[in-house]
This record gives C-alpha cells, structure tokens and sequence, in this order.
C-alpha cells in the first residue's frame, strides 16, 4: 500500500520516441507483479534515464575506471610519482563527473495515470 520508487536501468532508457524502452518496461511493470496481475498500480512510480545524456554519463564512467585501472596497475606501468599524481587528478575528476552526470542522466518521472475510474 506504499508508494515505491522503481529504478529503471540502463538498458531500458526514456525518449520522446513512441514505445520507448522505459515506457515500455514500465506499463510490464505495471500489469504484473511476478505471474499474478499487480494490485494498487498507483502506488509505483518509475525512475528513468535520458536515452540521449546515457551517452555522456557512459563516457565519463569509462574515463574513470580507465583511470582507476591505471592507479591499480602503476607498479606494472613503472609509473614515476609526478604519474601518479597526474592519474590520481584525473580520477578524482573523472569520479566529479560522473556525480554530476548521474542526476542529469536519471531525470525523467513515469507516473501512472487512470484516465477513468473504470479504466485499468
């Protein structure tokens, strides 16, 4: 009986296209819960990621872990310390960036509608 936040994930994105991923996801969601038909549908409400900022939230991610592999392999790489201070700058900015970017990734709110009080 209480509100729950469902959390898309990346693979099911929002756009303005019809039949989008999330929406999609979303109204399964919706009509199921499991094998058995979903009571209170009202009671969810979806959390989905911006297909188009899914592209620059990717790319600072992979900048991160690359800059993160870096720093665990820097005996391996014979890394000089002015190196590693270098990697570790540009992970701490890669990690800034992936923080900014996760709140303008995740912006988009489904909310399910009963246009009727008859409808479904």
């Amino acid at each position: 009986m209480d509100a729950r936040l469902v959390v898309l994930g990346v693979t099911q994105p929002y756009s303005r296209e019809s039949d989008n991923l999330a929406e999609v996801s979303a109204k399964a969601i919706l009509e199921t819960r499991g094998s058995t038909p979903r009571l209170y549908r009202n009671t969810l409400v979806f959390l989905a990621a911006d297909k188009t900022r899914m592209q620059d939230l990717d790319e600072a991610a992979r900048k991160y872990l690359a800059w993160q592999s870096i720093l665990n392999e820097q005996t391996n790489l014979n890394l000089s310390p002015y190196h590693v201070t270098q990697a570790e700058t540009q992970k701490s900015a890669a990690e800034g960036a992936v923080t900014a970017r996760l709140p303008e990734t995740w912006q988009w709110l489904l909310v399910p509608v009963q246009s009727t009080p008859q409808s479904l």
